[in-house]
């Protein structure tokens, strides 16, 4: 069984969040902070995920 850890989930939303945006490239993804407390998770999480994108 594959474990997904709480980056690699976060990793896809931003994904989505990213292409979603996509449509309306004049507005910003949201810094770290602000991406982890609307998600209600770790800035390191998000940095982690960030980071994992930024490999692919």
């Amino acid at each position: 069984m594959n474990k997904r850890y709480k980056y690699q989930e976060v990793a896809e939303q931003i994904k989505m969040d990213i292409f979603v945006n996509y449509q309306a490239p004049s507005k910003p993804i949201p810094s770290i902070r602000e991406y982890a407390e609307v998600n209600q998770v770790n800035p390191h999480t998000v940095a982690c995920a960030l980071r994992l994108l930024m490999e692919k």
